[in-house]
């Protein structure tokens, strides 16, 4: 027999009420918003409202800035890839030991593709900072802004 004062050893009671206690939280109810998203305050951004239409102008540059990104990034590998392929003794350079074919995507694709994400990641931010200042301004300025 236990006393109150004096805690089951073996930790039972405990164990079993830390259980009860539990509750399992499969994540949010709803899902976020796009401010939400897209101005997460843990990036630096203050939370001001922005209009959906706005919200949606940020989506489709960003969305435009990394097509053209990805394109850009297709159209080199397959000019390269034709270059390779149809110069005549191109594919049977080597250099330091290992043909150009397997050099170019080491020296030129991965290095690139790094570049294109950092470009894509400031140019995003840069519009997200635009929009924040806008909606900054009007807000400033008393502009009703409709949603």
């Amino acid at each position: 027999m236990t006393h109150p004062a004096h805690p089951d050893p073996s930790g039972a009671e405990h164990l079993d009420a830390q259980q009860a206690a539990r509750v399992r939280v499969r994540g949010p109810a709803t899902a976020p918003e796009e401010e939400e998203v897209l101005l997460a305050p843990r990036r630096g951004h203050v939370r001001r409202r922005a209009t959906p239409g706005q919200v949606r102008e940020l989506i489709r540059h960003q969305l435009r800035l990394g097509v053209l990104l990805g394109l850009g990034f297709f159209l080199l590998v397959v000019v390269l890839y034709l270059l390779l392929s149809t110069v005549a003794g191109l594919a049977d350079v080597t250099v330091l030991g290992v043909p150009l074919p397997w050099v170019v995507p080491a020296v030129c694709f991965y290095p690139l593709l790094i570049l294109g994400g950092w470009l894509h990641v400031r140019a995003s931010d840069a519009a997200e900072r635009r929009l924040l200042t806008t909606i900054g301004a009007a807000e400033a300025q008393g502009v009703e802004r409709r949603p």
